[in-house]
């Protein structure tokens, strides 16, 4: 046995087990990542500039990135109360295709 984790057999030949996608992220330690990524940004810890990327690199396979977002439309806020039956039936089916409206809201003929 070697204590090379890609030559885990020792043999000096790759490992050909191949595994999906999903595994490879469950193996990444993100905790353990970020822990050494911040006693780095502490001055604790020594790393590369290669270590750093790495990190970097693994972290955005296994984390969401929280980029900023900015809104750019209107907002509003309309209380409840003020809509009409067919505002708030509308509201309720929209977006849904297995939802069929009531007969009352979709025959216009009253």
């Amino acid at each position: 046995m070697s204590d090379d984790p890609l030559d885990p057999d020792g043999t000096g030949l790759p490992n050909m087990r191949y595994v999906t996608l999903s595994e490879l992220r469950n193996e990444i330690d993100s905790k353990r990542i970020l822990q050494r990524l911040q006693r780095h940004a502490l001055g604790l810890e020594d790393m590369t500039v290669t270590e750093v990327t790495a990190a970097r690199i693994a972290l955005a396979k296994t984390m969401p990135d929280m980029k900023a977002v900015e809104h750019s439309g209107k907002v509003s806020v309309t209380n409840a109360e003020d809509l009409t039956d067919e505002e708030l039936a509308d509201i309720a089916l929209a977006g849904s295709s297995r939802i069929a409206a009531p007969k009352a809201l979709t025959d216009k003929s009253h």
